[in-house]
């Protein structure tokens, strides 16, 4: 309470890019928007088969690892001179969205097609501690 958060609205896109880390597991997928709307959160247009920045899946994993966090997701939009900007960091995301994913990167950005979900990897990871 008593304060108030502005961010800048980068107009033109028609969808935005999350990525899902666990450990040293990445998962990242398009959410298209709406009509007559400019947000993708809650959309349900995921698109999995568009190509995921690879530099976007390392920068998540290190912010990540700078952070000493277990579990994040990233929601990025792409600004006008074509970069991603990072307009919401949460620890909370819906477990089945990331389910459609065909598989995830690892820390070394390798690509698995496993449909692991993350809430198995967090269990997984937590046991092994």
């Amino acid at each position: 309470v008593g304060y108030l958060y502005l961010q800048e609205f980068l107009p033109g896109n028609t969808s935005d890019l999350r990525i899902v880390v666990v450990g040293e597991r990445i998962w990242g997928f398009f959410r298209g928007v709406k009509k007559n709307d400019f947000r993708a959160s809650g959309s349900g247009l995921n698109d999995y088969d568009t190509p995921v920045p690879a530099d976007i899946v390392r920068k998540s994993y290190e912010i990540t690892q700078l952070l000493g966090t277990q579990s994040l997701c990233f929601d990025y939009v792409k600004a006008q001179d074509g970069s991603y900007k990072i307009i919401e960091i949460s620890y909370g995301y819906e477990n089945k969205t990331v389910a459609g994913c065909r598989g995830y990167w690892d820390k070394d950005l390798v690509y698995h097609e496993d449909r692991i979900m993350p809430v198995e990897c967090i269990l997984k990871d937590f046991i092994k501690e």
